[in-house]
């Protein structure tokens, strides 16, 4: 019965100090919970200490107490057993957040970046092409006469049409572009490391995808032509990030008057003198 006693509070020992190891390790990943996990993780090693004696006591005077050991170990695997099911609840806590972030940034209709999200992933790309010294372009999509849809046929179907456009805007731009909804009928796609010449050709992808795109509910199909405008920056390091794209968005946006003037389902790129022409 000695060995027997020695082994199950050895057993009790190696479940407490590997309790306490995983405490310690989920400490630096804590927020508000800090205070609790310390007083958590102090018990622990306070109790691992507690363990010792027991043990010190069989091996010197030969005396063992089975039914204490027995108890001894149970406690230590349920403590054992707590904090591996406590690390558990904050791995699915931290899942959860990290979801909840991410629809913080999603348009809920179309399933693209909204506002918010646009500007911030926007402002970022600008901070490293200006590292970088790389171009980057802008595009401004505005669907033509989409309001008559609505009009005419009711929102349900024009918001089919709107997820229908947005999964052909995903399926057409490229994986390190950036695309939003900014409004009702707007999006705003940012390309980065992108030339001028890439960002038409890119542009003209768009506006072809957007006319490709049908909604059919109960029979009604319909679809709409999108107006493009585009700005292209080289990004220098001469504004902070959030004014800077705003000033590519107003560009993007004049470029996009001149397209809906000249007789809409266009691409236009921005030119210093569109500014007078739209005014």
């Amino acid at each position: 019965m000695l060995n027997a006693t020695i082994f199950l509070l050895v057993c009790a020992l190696v479940a407490q100090c590997w309790a306490v190891v995983l405490a310690l390790l989920q400490w630096p990943r804590l927020r508000q919970e800090r205070f609790a996990w310390t007083c958590i993780t102090i018990a622990l090693i306070l109790l691992v200490m507690r363990r010792l004696g027991p043990l010190e006591w069989a091996l010197s005077t030969g005396l063992f107490d089975f039914i204490g050991a027995l108890g001894d170990c149970l406690i230590s695997f349920l403590w054992l057993l707590g904090v591996i099911g406590l690390r558990r609840l904050l791995d699915a806590g931290e899942a959860q957040r990290t979801r909840l972030e991410a629809l913080a940034g999603i348009d809920p209709l179309t399933g693209l970046h909204n506002r918010s999200e646009l500007f911030l992933r926007a402002e970022q790309e600008i901070l490293r092409a200006q590292r970088n010294g790389e171009t980057m372009a802008v595009l401004m999509i505005d669907l033509d006469r989409f309001r008559a849809v609505n009009a005419r046929h009711g929102h349900a179907l024009g918001d089919a049409l709107l997820q229908s456009i947005a999964t052909a805007i995903r399926q057409t731009v490229r994986r390190i572009d950036v695309a939003g909804r900014i409004g009702g009928e707007e999006f705003v796609i940012v390309l980065p490391d992108t030339s001028a010449e890439a960002a038409l050709s890119a542009a003209e992808r768009l506006r072809q995808a957007v006319a490709d795109a049908v909604a059919d509910i109960d029979g009604k199909r319909v679809s709409v032509t999108a107006s493009i405008g585009v700005t292209v920056a080289d990004c220098q390091p001469r504004q902070a990030p959030a004014a800077y794209f705003k000033g590519l968005l107003q560009e993007a946006d004049t470029a996009l008057e001149i397209a809906q003037q000249r007789g809409h389902d266009r691409v236009e790129c921005w030119q210093p003198e569109m500014s007078i022409q739209a005014t």
